[in-house]
């Protein structure tokens, strides 16, 4: 009966400590460092490219909401377009996300292709990982509202709906510009749009972070814990 006693009791502690890791690291950690696109940028340098180049259409308005639905302030200079995690452990922010939107005044005209160019600052990209995948969605809300309404519903809008693009970006793509080719959905948005406002918004996809140093050695005191228990009891 002790030997059934001691067995049921550390199957208790391995299902604790299983609880404990889950949580740990599938749990919504601090984003403490920094996973971003377009740090520090400002408006004019943004374009559409439309037929390989043929009409290029300068961006009338950029800009960002943060997680909590707040618009960027509006001003010259002011308009940013960040996109992505700005942490605290680099001192780029709070740890807040941010989604971007741009929006073109497209002319009158059938479109058959559509590359955004986005410039991205020396240090705009800024990442613990090599690569993140930044991608592009429809705008729903009324372009006469971005950047004058706050809203969280306004931030989800801009990464979520009808896909327009998804990019892998990098270091590599410090003090360039990004060419980010629109799919079919985007043209025939655009084409929608001749002669009228068009606006696509734009997220860095955050799934799938790498576990913080603290995280990993929890863990491993944990398992190295349990096993000299074990051993102890046997």
């Amino acid at each position: 009966m002790k030997r059934i006693s001691i067995i049921v009791h550390s199957a208790k502690l391995l299902v604790a400590l299983a609880v404990l890791v889950v949580f740990a690291v599938a749990s919504p950690a601090r984003a403490d460092n920094s996973r971003f696109i377009f740090g520090d940028s400002r408006e004019g340098n943004v374009q559409l490219s439309l037929n390989g180049g043929a009409t290029v259409v300068q961006a009338i308005q950029t800009g960002w909401y943060d997680q909590f639905g707040n618009p960027n302030p509006n001003g010259v200079g002011l308009h940013n377009y960040i996109a992505g995690i700005c942490g605290s452990s680099d001192g780029c922010g709070n740890n807040s996300n941010f989604h971007d939107y741009f929006v073109f005044n497209i002319p009158t005209g059938v479109y058959t292709s559509a590359t955004l160019q986005v410039f991205n600052p020396a240090d705009g990209y800024r990442s613990p990982n090599p690569t993140e995948t930044y991608n592009n969605w429809d705008v729903t809300t009324p372009i006469s509202e971005l950047g004058t309404v706050a809203g969280v519903g306004i931030f989800n809008d801009l990464g979520s709906g009808i896909q327009y693009a998804g990019t892998v970006v990098s270091a590599a793509d410090n003090g360039v510009v990004v060419n980010i080719v629109l799919d079919a959905a985007a043209i025939n948005a655009i084409n929608g749009d001749a002669g009228l406002q068009f606006a696509v918004g734009g997220a860095v996809v955050l799934g799938g972070t790498t576990p913080e140093p603290s995280t990993l050695l929890l863990f491993g005191s944990g398992i190295t814990g349990l096993i000299g228990y074990l051993r102890r009891r046997k």
